[in-house]
């Protein structure tokens, strides 16, 4: 058994779903393709240092464009596979997941806004959605 499948095997012994075994399996696949490349000698944990870490997250993020989730999974299964070899290397910050902005109502749901606020006969809730509506807040 090599030392992805032994991996991968403890990870289901250990309860981690397929799903799960599944994504650090490619995670770790795509890792070893691009590590060969780059470093033109075997992929094995003792040839994976700090830089290589460094340069493949890169990687994920400015060449390929991964989301933070999808970069930090990389890094963890990266992460799972060397310390079940018994293999310690520094590795690299995660990414920080970015929340977006709130978005504005289309017009078909601030009609619809209004419309259940006019049923509800609230005069108050009335004026300030309405004002909300006008000033951009909704």
């Amino acid at each position: 058994m090599d030392h992805i499948s032994s991996w991968l095997y403890k990870l289901e012994e250990e309860g981690k779903s397929p799903n799960t075994l599944r994504a650090y399996r490619q995670r770790l696949n795509l890792f070893q393709s691009w590590f060969e490349e780059t470093n033109e000698y075997p992929f094995a944990p003792d040839n994976v240092t700090p830089t290589d870490l460094r340069e493949y997250k890169s990687f994920l993020q400015n060449v390929q464009k991964r989301k933070a989730q999808t970069v930090n999974l990389t890094l963890n299964a990266i992460e799972s596979w060397l310390t079940f070899n018994d293999k310690v290397v520094k590795a690299p910050p995660r990414v920080k997941t970015v929340k977006g902005s709130p978005q504005a109502l289309d017009k078909k749901e601030k009609h619809a806004l209004m419309r259940a606020v006019e049923r509800a006969g609230d005069r108050k809730a009335n004026a300030l959605i309405t004002m909300f509506l006008n000033t951009a807040f909704v």
